[in-house]
This record gives structure tokens, sequence and C-alpha cells, in this order.
């Protein structure tokens, strides 16, 4: 038996003396004893009795001699990103935005009538029925997406409903959610949305109030938002399943605690609010700064440690705890995900809308595997040494394709974060062992 490559280590964790291993593909854990860890480390397992060893393979710790890890990998990136048992659709209602926030990786494109028609609507509605029904599946997830997603909100009533009502008929699990900047959300809008079967909204805050509304302003007069949002969270939180998020930069940063307490004052602490989650501000290829779309996209090379104490600042507040390192493909490599811009034309990521070259079909056209589509779905292999080697190759998975665009003008490039996720995993493993 041999450690596997995908192995981290939080040194004295959850006490001196002790190492907490955690294995990025399998999300296996345990706890061992720093001079047995050396010892295996050595060639000498004899620190461990039989159980034990049995144990830390079936973890993914421990794997035979002889044993493929990269083969392994490989089966199981491809498992995951070829499950086509749920459809992941980000539905753009509309490009138009009532924010003129200066670091919107849409830009310009959010000026104009680019509003989704009921015609572009029914195609949408036909073209998610079908792809649902040619591949059985057994989960749709909608997300609403913008500019502004509730500027367009008959797209919304008329989606919503037609595809709760299909799910329904069909035993097919329906999952919706808008990710809002708050302003138009008032009482009245998120009933309205919620009889349409959304169940979430995930709303944009950058920092206490000032911060916020020098980011995030109206558009036409440079109004402030910050109040406005705050009062509609408070009229909303019994309706839908609130959320917040938010961007900043290295200079902000340090005013998220501020915020956390604003909210709680509020009365938006940790029973109010499903989750909080910040990420730093990402480049755009505009050449200004951009709102990270998710999880995925967050850059952790440099922020990593604002990140943790972010997290650590959450924790302290009741907010939530570390969440488990999770292995989370890019939609823009799996067979399931698909971006729906306001016009029915298709992309493999919303960071792509209206970029030439990067379309992959049409809603009110058959779905064909075209250039595009193909080089995303066919980026399966990480064969540069510098991937093969790493142990958090399963939680990077390349990085981002918009930043590798970004940064190297090649979508299909890697985005290495090698440092600031290990940074992250091992300050999180630390906390789970405590935990234990």
């Amino acid at each position: 038996m041999r450690l596997s490559k995908f192995n981290i280590k939080a040194i004295d964790a959850p006490e001196k003396g002790k190492m907490a291993v955690f294995n990025t593909l399998t999300r296996g854990m345990a706890i061992l004893e720093g001079s047995a860890l050396e010892g295996i480390e050595k060639g000498d397992s004899s620190g461990l009795g039989p159980e034990e060893i049995k144990s830390l393979e079936e973890l993914g710790i421990l794997i035979p001699e002889g044993f493929d890890e990269d083969l392994f990998f490989d089966v199981y990136y491809n498992q995951v990103r070829f499950d086509n048992t749920s459809l992941r659709i980000t539905l753009l209602t509309t490009l138009n935005c009532n924010f003129a926030c200066p670091y919107c990786y849409e830009g310009d494109l959010t000026y104009g009538k680019k509003q989704m028609s009921g015609e572009t609507a029914e195609d949408v509605i036909s073209w998610i029925k079908k792809r649902a029904i040619e591949g059985r599946v057994s989960k749709i997830r909608l997300e609403y997406l913008g500019g502004e997603p509730l500027m367009n909100l008959p797209v919304i009533e008329k989606t919503g409903h037609e595809l709760l009502n299909f799910c329904k008929e069909k035993g097919i699990k329906f999952v919706s959610i808008i990710i809002s900047n708050g302003y138009l959300l008032t009482k009245e809008t998120a009933e309205r949305v919620a009889a349409a079967g959304v169940e979430s909204v995930r709303v944009t805050i950058d920092g206490p109030e000032e911060i916020h509304n020098s980011y995030r302003f109206l558009r036409g007069d440079g109004g402030k938002t910050y109040r406005t949002i705050i009062k509609n969270l408070q009229e909303c939180k019994d309706v839908l399943s609130l959320s917040i998020c938010g961007t900043y930069t290295k200079e902000t940063g340090e005013h998220i605690p501020r915020l956390l307490d604003d909210l709680m004052e509020a009365g938006l602490g940790p029973d109010s609010i499903h989750k909080v989650q910040f990420g730093p501000m990402m480049p755009s290829d505009t050449g200004g700064k951009a709102a990270n779309f998710d999880k995925r996209c967050i850059p952790m090379d440099g922020y990593h440690d604002m990140i943790i104490k972010g997290n650590e600042e959450l924790i302290r507040r009741g907010y939530g705890n570390y969440a488990e390192p999770e292995f989370c493909p890019c939609p823009a490599v799996c067979s399931g995900d698909y971006t729906i811009n306001y016009d029915g034309a298709l992309y493999k990521c919303p960071c792509l809308v209206d970029h030439p070259g990067y379309e992959v079909g049409h809603v009110a056209k058959e779905l064909n595997y075209n250039a595009e589509m193909v080089r995303c779905l066919g980026y399966n292999t990480f064969e540069n040494e510098r991937c093969r080697r790493c142990n958090v190759l399963p939680l990077c998975l390349g990085g981002c394709r918009y930043m590798a665009l970004v940064q190297k003008g090649n979508f299909h490039n890697l985005d290495c974060q090698q440092e600031g996720i290990e940074a992250i995993t091992v300050e999180t493993v630390r906390r789970m062992a405590k935990e234990l």
C-alpha cells in the first residue's frame, strides 16, 4: 500500500502530534498519529493494524501498489461530466440592468432593449422539455440570470409555471433560483416568483452601505441602492430562501465583518439568511474587473488569506461553517449544463454570452455538436505534468475557463489556482477535524 497523491495533510489537527489527512478525490478524511503517517511515507505500516489499513484504503487515503490514480481520476471525472440525470440551465431573461456596476463582466451588453420575448420563451420551454424527455432526467435546475432577471418578470412566470407543471406531470424534481441585485425584489414580486416555482434568491451585496453604494448604484442617476435592498430582504425573508453573495477587492475585503454586523442588526442573521458567500473580483476580458459568477469562478491565489479570514468571520456570527471541498467541474465541460441567452442562443458559460465564436446552438434549432461544443465536451484530460502531480487537481479541475480566456487568451486553457486552493483546503480540513 502507498499514500494517494491526492492527499492533503493538516499538521497538528485536531491536536498536537496528530494529523488530519483528506483525500481531494474521494473526500475521505482520517485522523492519524503523526508518527504512523511518517512510517507509511517511509514504507513502514507497522504502526497501523489491519482494520486501520483497510479503513484508510476505503477512504482512498491508502491505495494498492500498481493502482493507476490518473486513470481512476479520468474515469470519475468523465462520469460526473457526462452524468445526464440532471439538466442545469442558466436562463438570461434579459441583458438589461437597472444597475451600472463598474466591474460587471457584461459591461456594455447591459445597455439597450435586450429582453427575452414571449415567443423565445416558448422556444426555451420546448427545448428544455425535449432535452429532459430525451435524456430521461430526474432533475431540472433552472437559474435565472441577467442583466437583472427581475426586469423581465413575465418570462420568469411563464417559464416557471410551465416547467413546474411539466415536472410534476413527469415526476421530475424541479429546482429554481434567481440571482438578483435585489433592488426590484419587493414582497409582491417574491410571492409571484415563488408561485412560479422559485425557491430561493441570491442577492448581491458588496459591503456595508457606503462601500456597496460606491460599487452598485442605479443606472442613469447613480442613485444609492443599499437601503432598498435591505428593506426588500427584510420583507421577503419569509417568502423565499435568501442567500447573499458579494465581491470585494483587497481594499474593501476588510469591511466584510462590518457588513455582517449590519445584516444581523437589520434582522438578517443566520435564521433569515440561508447562506452568505463572498469572493474577490476577477479580471474581465474588457480589461477591467468582473464579479465572480459562482464558487467555481473565484480566484484563489493572492486572495486565499482573505477568503480564510472571511470564512472565519461568517462562522463567528453563526452564518455557517466551512463547507467540505467539492469535486465540481466547470459547467462548460459538462454535458448537462447550458446557458440560454435572451435571444435563445446557447452557450456553455454565462461569461461567454454574446462572445462571437462561443455559441453552441439555439433553442429554435436542433442541437448539433458544432466545433465549440466539441471543444468544451472533448476537454477531458490533464496531460501536462504540473496537473498530474497536483494534489488538488480534483478540486481545481483546471480552474475557471473564463479566467483562462482573460489571462491567456484561450478559453480552453488552464487556470492554475493550486496555491490558494491548497491553503484554503488545509484550513477547512483543520476545522473539520476539530468538529469530529
